[in-house]
Parts: C-alpha cells; sequence; structure tokens
C-alpha cells in the first residue's frame, strides 16, 4: 500500500543532510559526488577546519601537489616585481592552489573570479559573489576513438574583485588585497554552493551561516583558510577582515553577543570585540536618527509642497 507524502514529510525528506567522510577527500573520490546546498554547515566548517591543520602537519596527497606547484612556480612569489605577469593571471592561478588546499578541490569546476575594471573605493566594498549558471564542456560520445563535445549547464558561483591600484602602494601589496579579498569570497562560495539553506537550518542563523553570511561557520573557516595562508608554509600575510565582518553580522542582525562564543578560538579578544561593538552601535544608531530626521524633513517639505499647490 502506497501512502500519499504529508508537506511535513516531503520537508523531512528534503532537509535531510548527506555526509562527507574525511577518507574520500584524502583518496579524492568526494569532488564528482557533491550534491549541491545539502550538507550541514558546521559539518562542512569542521572538514575545513581539519584539513587547514592537516596541511602544516600532514598533508593530503593533493595538498602536496599544490604546496610542490606552489614553491616551483615564480608566479607565486609576490616579492617579484613582474610587472609584464597581469594581476588577473596571478589571482587565476591563486585560486586554484586555494581551492586544492583549503576546499579540496570542489571550487574549481563551480566557480569563476571576474576581475572588474571598477575601483574598490568608487563601489564601497572590495568584492563580493553571486550565483550563476556556469557552462561547462563534456565528452557527450566517444566513437572510433574520437570524443564529440557538448556543454552543460551547472549551479556555480560568480567571484567579483574590484581594482585596488588607488589603495596600494606596491605590487606586493595590490595583489595581497586582491588575494585576501578573494579568499574571504571563496568562503562565501563554499557555503553558497555546499551548505544546507533550509528554513531549519536557517533558523539558528548567527550558529551557523548568519544571516549576513557571516555567522560561525564562515567565521571558522575563515579563520582556518587564512591561519593556513599566513603559516610558514605559503606566508602570505592575508587578511579577511573577520572581525570587522563579525561586527557588522552583530550590528546588522540586531543581536547580541553571546559569551558563549569562544572568540579566542578566532584569534579575537572579547572584551575588545565588546568594546568595538558598543561603538559601532552607536555609530549605527546616530545614523539611524539623522536619516529618520532627514525622512521627517522630505515628508515635510513634500507636504508644504502640496499645500502650496492646492493654495495657488
Amino acid at each position: 500500500m502506497k501512502f500519499n507524502k504529508t508537506p511535513k514529510t516531503e520537508e523531512k525528506e528534503k532537509h535531510r543532510h548527506k555526509s562527507i567522510r574525511f577518507s574520500c577527500i584524502i583518496e579524492e573520490c568526494v569532488t564528482n559526488e557533491l550534491a549541491y546546498n545539502r550538507y550541514n554547515a558546521s559539518s562542512l566548517s569542521g572538514i575545513i577546519v581539519t584539513l587547514c591543520k592537516v596541511l602544516t602537519e600532514d598533508p593530503t596527497p593533493l595538498q602536496k601537489r599544490a604546496l610542490s606547484y606552489f614553491r616551483r612556480n615564480p608566479v607565486f612569489n609576490l616579492l617579484n616585481d613582474i610587472e609584464d605577469v597581469l594581476d588577473v593571471k596571478v589571482v587565476e592561478r591563486y585560486f586554484e592552489i586555494f581551492s586544492d588546499l583549503f576546499f579540496f578541490s570542489s571550487l574549481k569546476e563551480h566557480c569563476e573570479v571576474n576581475m572588474s575594471e571598477r575601483q574598490a573605493v568608487d563601489v564601497g566594498h572590495p568584492g563580493h559573489c553571486s550565483p550563476v549558471r556556469i557552462e561547462r564542456p563534456r565528452v557527450s560520445l566517444q566513437l572510433a576513438g574520437m570524443a564529440l563535445q557538448g556543454h552543460e549547464h551547472q549551479e556555480g558561483v560568480r567571484i567579483t574583485l574590484y581594482r585596488r591600484d588607488m589603495d596600494s602602494r606596491s605590487r606586493q601589496e595590490r595583489l595581497t588585497m586582491y588575494l585576501g579579498t578573494m579568499l574571504h569570497e571563496m568562503v562565501h562560495a563554499f557555503l553558497n554552493l555546499w551548505a544546507c539553506h533550509s528554513r531549519k537550518c536557517r533558523a539558528r542563523s548567527f550558529e551557523k551561516i548568519g544571516e549576513f553570511d557571516h555567522g560561525v561557520a564562515w567565521q571558522e573557516i575563515a579563520h582556518a583558510v587564512e591561519t593556513a595562508a599566513n603559516s610558514a608554509e605559503l606566508n602570505l600575510g592575508l587578511s579577511l577582515r573577520r572581525k570587522s565582518m563579525l561586527l557588522s553580522e552583530v550590528v546588522k542582525s540586531k543581536m547580541e553577543l553571546s559569551e558563549a562564543i569562544v572568540l579566542s578560538e578566532w584569534g579575537m579578544d572579547y572584551a575588545e570585540v565588546e568594546r568595538e561593538l558598543r561603538s559601532k552601535k552607536r555609530s549605527r544608531h546616530g545614523e539611524d536618527v539623522e536619516e529618520r530626521g532627514r525622512s521627517r524633513y522630505r515628508s515635510r517639505g513634500n507636504v508644504d509642497e502640496n499645500a502650496q499647490a492646492h493654495e495657488n
């Protein structure tokens, strides 16, 4: 006898998370089997934290190959004043190496990086990521030793970086800014692609992805990859702007920072964050009051204009 599924049953089945075994990551047999938005955000962050830890202790085979390539190829040396190598080429190479080192190569086929001609100072932020449909070539038929290729579209993310020419004094400083922003956005891309975004998972938003995407899962991954990028193995000196993103998330979400969140594990001092948070909230409150005043003034102006028009 077959029963019709109720909406609650369908929601429960739809929300069931898949899992990723770390042994499959080591054996490099997991990437092609990943399912979009089917994994618990906390579980994903735990995997990346572990990967970043083994990178500095006992790298996986994929990480060993990536580290070897990183050390051999001069394009990764930011101290080299190679002005004939375009910034975008350096950034693209680093995207591939970061995907292998930190994200078990799970972003390469699902993410593209775009260098905008617009300046970050004009846009108001250094970069962002957005969902896109990515076209990829695929072998559709093999006949008599010949491969006939077609194309397929898949879910993906585009990372856009804005120019930093006006913010930097040297090539190294400029590229370091680009790479910090790109790695920041790669964390977003990873969670956007693979983390579950169901209503149930978003219910305790900050404890996972966050209402504005800089919650606990993002912070844990960002801290892990930033620490690994700045370790002796890579020594890149990158900043993912983690503290400013935490402050922004808390203020914009209108939440209180819980002492249950151990900020020291993210390399932050609780008292310092609380102090900056109070300052930011006061500043935000002042801006809101000023905006409400302007709105009332505009509304009063419209009323006066309408009254004058009526009298005329």
